[in-house]
């Protein structure tokens, strides 16, 4: 059986708060430099597949500098500010994502589900001065507009404003500071125990994810091509789906919304190598009628979280899909994602109902009430720390005290 990959060595650092915590020591300081990166090693391969256009490294990376050009010069987004995202799965949200965090700006995801007064809440609790939306999502803003006073400037993505800001600038260059402990985003939980609060999470953080999942999926470019099937506003979408196949530098196809016929239609197509989601999304994909007849002999693994693997679908992959791995795990929004993971099926199959083992970064300890480490097989509270974890929830010093 084999263990967790990897490749990389591991430093120990001071944070800002005094402690030491261990990171990759060939991390990037930030993810333009990861963008970066990824443009100058495989610029020429494709990169973003969406259904109306299909992007380079090079095109991508091109495109975030004029969009990050005409938000810092038009819209006077400076670092630390914070810009709202209602957007789909598809390049306008990548390239929108990657230009604010170019900038040192905070972007905030908003879940496309919501209406009225939580959308309201989010834009509002995160102090959002800008919204970039979907033109589907134009009247549910306009109703709640009068409640959003901060957001000075909305931008929609079908409208000549937004394909201004795609095109190239005169204006000088933009460069701006960004450390590793610099916020990039804010995702909001999905409040089970209240409002729901806004995890602030670093660039450190985010790195430290993508670079665990593309080693666990042993991503290689120039040989794979990922699937997503999560949303953006999700952080196993945002994080794993997207951001770990940046760093990877492998091309990432996405689907507006999944269906699971679509989705093996997709794979078939495209030879999708892998795909991250919930377990319900494969579980789906194996029950279509036409399962049978599909090729699927390019898709290799499926990385999993979100709830439980049932054993039926761990021996129905290991019946249909001869060769597949999937790989159960676990992760939450406060540490960028995945914590814990199997890293085979054999592995799943043999403990089963396990998440695995802590991923490279995180320490994991089970603990009773007073915070007493628990002897292996007794029940208790899980608490986890490492350099995926969550700097504060925004705006609410109450919740950070008590959580973090």
């Amino acid at each position: 059986m084999r263990t967790f990959p990897t490749k990389h060595k591991f430093v120990e650092v001071t944070t800002p708060w005094g402690y030491n915590e261990t990171v990759y020591a060939d991390r990037t300081k930030n993810l333009a430099e990861l963008l970066a990166n990824t443009a100058a090693k495989y610029g020429d391969l494709e990169g973003i597949i969406s259904t109306d256009l299909r992007l380079t490294y090079k095109q991508f990376a091109s495109l975030i500098d004029h969009v990050s050009s005409g938000l810092y010069h038009k819209y006077g987004i400076r670092k630390g500010d914070r810009v709202a995202l209602m957007l789909k799965n598809g390049w306008e949200f990548c390239v929108s994502f990657f230009a604010l965090v170019k900038l040192g700006a905070i972007a905030v995801p908003l879940n496309t589900a919501y209406k009225g007064e939580e959308a309201a809440f989010q834009l509002n609790d995160s102090g959002s001065m800008m919204l970039i939306l979907d033109p589907e999502f134009r009247d549910i803003i306009n109703e709640i507009r009068p409640e959003i006073g901060e957001v000075r400037n909305i931008c929609v993505t079908d409208t000549e404003e937004f394909q201004e800001l795609l095109k190239e600038k005169e204006y000088t260059a933009v460069n701006v500071q960004v450390e590793e402990m610099d916020s990039a985003v804010i995702m909001y939980t999905s409040g089970t125990t209240g409002r729901p609060k806004g995890a602030v999470l670093s660039h450190k953080g985010l790195i430290a994810e993508t670079i665990c999942v593309a080693e666990l999926l042993d991503w290689r470019a120039g040989r794979d091509k990922h699937l997503c099937p999560v949303p953006l506003f999700h952080v196993t979408g945002l994080v794993m789906n997207f951001c770990g196949s940046v760093y990877a530098g492998i091309p990432l196809v996405f689907m507006k919304r999944f269906n699971a016929a679509d989705a093996l239609k997709i794979i078939e197509e495209e030879k999708i190598t892998t795909m991250i989601g919930v377990p319900t999304i494969m579980w789906l994909m194996l029950n279509v009628p036409e399962f049978d007849h599909c090729n699927l002999r390019s898709f290799r693994c499926f990385a999993a979280g979100g709830s439980a693997a049932p054993e039926e679908l761990l021996k129905a992959c290991r019946e249909k899909l001869p060769g597949f791995e999937l790989c159960p795990g676990y992760g939450l929004t406060e540490a960028c994602g995945m914590t814990s993971t199997t890293i085979s099926l054999d592995e799943a199959l043999s403990h089963k109902g396990s998440v695995g083992r802590a991923i490279p970064l995180i320490e994991a300890k089970v603990v009773d009430s007073s915070e007493r480490e628990l002897p292996l097989g007794e029940a208790g509270e899980l608490l986890m720390r490492g350099c995926q974890a969550l700097k504060e929830y925004w705006n609410n010093p109450e919740a950070t005290k008590d959580d973090c």
